[in-house]
Formats: C-alpha cells, sequence, structure tokens
C-alpha cells in the first residue's frame, strides 16, 4: 500500500518482501499448502526459532525462553525497517506501535516476557 507504478511493481517483486510475506503468512500458517510463489522463501519461523534457541543456549530456561522471544522480536524489526537509514531507522526500530506489533506476532503465551514486550504485554493483558 502507498506506492504506485514502476515503484509498486519493483515493491511486488521484491525477493525480499515475497520471502517476508511468505514467512510470515503462509508458511507458519498453511503448511503443506504454500502457494508457488513462497516456493523459495526463506526458513519457515520453526528453523528460525531453532536458531535463536541455540543462540540463546547456556541461559537459564526461563532467560533462554525470554531471549528467544527477544530475538524474535528483534529480526521482524529488523524485517520491518530493512532499507533504512540514519535517523529515519533509528525512529524505525524505535517506534513503538511497531515494537508493539512485532511482540504479538511472535507471542509466546506461556513463556517469560522479555523487557522488548512488556509495555505491549500489560497493555493487551492488563
Amino acid at each position: 500500500s502507498g506506492c504506485s507504478g514502476e515503484q509498486c511493481q519493483y515493491c511486488s517483486q521484491s525477493s525480499a518482501n515475497i520471502n517476508r510475506c511468505c514467512r510470515s503468512t503462509y508458511q507458519a500458517t498453511y503448511a503443506g499448502a504454500t502457494p508457488g510463489i513462497c516456493a523459495g522463501a526463506a526458513p519457515t519461523t520453526a528453523t528460525t526459532s531453532a536458531a535463536y534457541h541455540s543462540s540463546c543456549s547456556g541461559l537459564p530456561h526461563g532467560e533462554s525462553l525470554a531471549c528467544t522471544w527477544a530475538q524474535e522480536v528483534d529480526t521482524c524489526m529488523a524485517d520491518d525497517c530493512r532499507g533504512c537509514g540514519g535517523e529515519q531507522c533509528s525512529l524505525c526500530r524505535s517506534d513503538s506501535k511497531r515494537i508493539d506489533a512485532c511482540c504479538e506476532k511472535s507471542v509466546h503465551m506461556n513463556w517469560p516476557r522479555p523487557a522488548v514486550c512488556q509495555r505491549w504485554w500489560n497493555s493487551v493483558y492488563r
């Protein structure tokens, strides 16, 4: 949304945009019935989650879970703010609505909350 003409065509054909959409929507939701455009998409959430667990290993169980969730939020933010630079990028990565959306997108109900998601959690589950 918000594009037109050549800009819109480039955006819709961008492999990064296609991968991000496929990872977040189809592969997690429609496993086994993935649309053809998503066939070459980046690793699924399960693969990504395994990588996070590896980098958070060695921490006590609760801290490891919070670390994993925080890394998922960080990856979501990096995807959302891809292509920005300088102050624009700082503003994007500190946007509380964007952070809240990433916390919600990667929520693990029975896991300890990472500090980055505490504000979102309090606003949703008071």
